[in-house]
């Protein structure tokens, strides 16, 4: 199978549901589960999660049983490109046998009382020994190591990705080529489960190469290419981290031709920096970093490899905040262990780990923050005590873009596309009223006439820099006509053709867009209109001809319950006095 077919997630999705059974029966041990419940009531008293227990632990098999798949996805690719010998299955007929042979034959011999389970550490073992995949594997670092199937689900794992093609007897699953794009389709479409809970969602290839050209490039301009440090705090499958990682790179073999190859990877692989709530989204960020650097610089096999760290952790961006005072001081700061980084069954970080990332500034801070609301009733409250944003009922797309300034240096660049609910929707009034005026937001791009592949909710683009605010206006992108069909490329359709080439160009009016500059006054008052061809002025023409607002006039604005049938609730006034006994009240909608 060609690992770009997108049916590559729903192939594996079978092998994923098995598993994840076997691993709900182990932690349901006697054993297993008392570490769990010690676990579990630790977050809770830490004030991570209102989640009642049976639940919580569901949601943690989940993202075990995924961190197995894609551990052995990750060997299998190992394999497949020729940096490790078959362990698994490898991409032939014989490689598929010799792999075989050392599982069933060579390790049985040495390891008689050992089964598949054991096979599988082994293999991850053997590699987290290796310095190129040592933070891809190692406990530290992997989720695998937290639970293990039953020797029954590990044989059954290995049965799934050994399975021969019936007339090459070649493996059914195969890895070929460089592209790791696959990897984020996996973290994306594998588990339903997962998707919903974390909103898993890649960021497309053109928006993030654009975003990027926002933010990295003028940062390294303005404080230096060695000095520039980028951040994704939302990073996920680790598509911001792997474009910075190219970029920096090009401007490095720019800037000293002359120097290695492997010199100039590592300078920049240390620039780029990453966050993510999910232990296997982290994982396969790391994963692809990696594979990404040994491309880079031409390494055949893994053992040959330099010891590759990536900078990328598993942790809440949004929980894990140093005020002010402690980033001044964070060069001396003890961080008590006992201190929550990461939820406390996956804290497979070092708090050296997480404080080298959160504990620090960025130059450019870039992603695409999740747009869901927090279920978790206990982290709502959390994010609500930290975040002048997080007001109302708030979506997450609220404190992300409050965090995604907070974490830039002092005049750094900050980029992002993220759900545009909050500049409509009440819970925005804060992020509008309160905490953007204090910052030199320099664009508003509109996006959600943009045809994103995945994209379900409205979007747009916000950028700006961490200090106070200039005297120019704000240039801004506004939308007139949407795709009407879905294109075949997006990255090619019209409106995105439209305002990829005309974003700075204030005064266009095109066919889809509008580019004003508009003043800092009008957008310090929620909500936003973002609509072009003249629908600002128009709207500004009818507030100063039309003295009152509907508010004024109605004597309740609120909640309606979508029922689906509001013919039974909703009456005319003369059937409600014919009725008797009702009171009148017109209802607009």
């Amino acid at each position: 199978m060609n690992a770009k077919e997108p049916s590559l997630p729903k192939k594996l999705q079978p092998a994923l549901r098995a598993l994840e059974k076997d691993l709900l029966v182990r932690a349901k041990l006697p054993s297993v589960e008392q570490g769990l419940v010690a676990a579990h009531d630790a977050e809770r008293k830490a004030g991570e999660t209102g989640m009642g227990f049976e639940p919580w632990r569901r949601d943690k098999v989940t993202q075990i049983a995924a961190a197995w798949i894609l551990s052995l996805v990750f060997v299998r690719t190992l394999e497949d490109r020729g940096l490790i010998d078959p362990r698994i299955a490898g991409p032939t007929a014989a490689a598929l046998s010799a792999a075989r042979d050392r599982g069933e034959t060579t390790f049985a011999q040495l390891a008689p009382f050992l089964g598949p389970r054991e096979y599988l550490l082994a293999v991850f073992r053997e590699l987290s020994q290796l310095p190129g995949a040592r933070h891809v594997f190692d406990a530290r670092h992997n989720p695998v190591w937290v639970l293990a199937p039953s020797s029954e689900g590990a044989r059954a794992l290995l049965d799934f990705f050994q399975k021969p093609d019936t007339a090459s007897r070649a493996p059914v699953l195969t890895f070929p080529g460089t592209d790791t794009a696959f990897l984020g389709n996996l973290y994306q479409d594998l588990s339903e489960a997962a998707r919903k809970r974390y909103a898993l969602l890649q960021t497309p290839d053109f928006v993030e190469r654009f975003i990027l050209e926002q933010t990295l490039a003028p940062a390294i301009a303005e404080f230096g290419l060695a000095e520039v440090r980028l951040i994704d705090p939302t990073c996920g499958s680790g598509h911001f981290l792997l474009g910075a990682f190219r970029d920096l790179l090009a401007a490095w073999r720019e800037r000293a031709p002359m120097k290695p190859v492997e010199e100039l990877a590592r300078l920049a692989l240390g620039q780029v920096y990453g966050v993510d709530v999910n232990p296997y989204a982290v994982a396969i960020a790391r994963f692809r970093l990696v594979l990404a650097v040994l491309d880079a610089v031409g390494i055949k096999r893994l053992d040959e490899a330099p010891d590759l760290r990536p900078k990328v952790a598993v942790a809440d961006s949004l929980l894990h905040r140093l005020q002010e005072e402690q980033l001044r001081l964070s060069n001396e700061l003890p961080f008590d262990d006992a201190r929550t980084w990461g939820d406390a069954l996956f804290r497979l970080e070092d708090t050296q780990t997480v404080k080298e990332v959160l504990g620090q500034r960025y130059h450019a801070v870039v992603g695409n923050p999740p747009y869901i609301s927090e279920k978790d009733r206990s982290k709502r409250e959390q994010y609500r005590r930290l975040y002048a944003s997080a007001s109302g009922k708030y979506a997450l797309a609220a404190p992300f873009a409050e965090r995604f300034f907070d974490l830039a240096v002092p005049g750094g660049f900050a980029g992002m596309i993220n759900s545009n609910a909050w500049t409509k929707r009440d819970y925005g009034k804060a992020l509008i009223e309160l905490v953007l005026p204090r910052l030199d937001i320099t664009a508003i791009i509109d996006t959600s006439g943009c045809y994103l592949p995945g994209h379900g909710t409205p979007t747009l683009m916000l950028f700006g820099r961490n200090r106070a605010p200039g005297a120019a206006g704000i240039v801004a992108v506004l939308g007139k006509r949407g795709e009407r069909t879905v294109p075949p490329q997006p990255e090619h359709a019209p409106v995105w053709t439209e305002l990829l080439d005309n974003h700075r160009r204030v005064g266009f009016e095109g066919n889809y867009v509008s580019v004003e500059e508009l003043g800092r006054t009008s957008l310090k008052i929620h909500p936003w209109l973002l609509s072009g061809g003249g629908a600002r002025g128009l709207n500004e023409r009818f507030g100063a001809l039309i003295p009152n607002r509907l508010a004024d006039l109605a004597q309740s604005i609120g909640v309606l319950s979508v029922t689906g049938n509001n013919d039974v609730y909703i009456h005319s006034i003369g059937h409600e006095v014919r009725g008797g006994g009702w009171s009148a009240k017109p209802f607009v909608t």
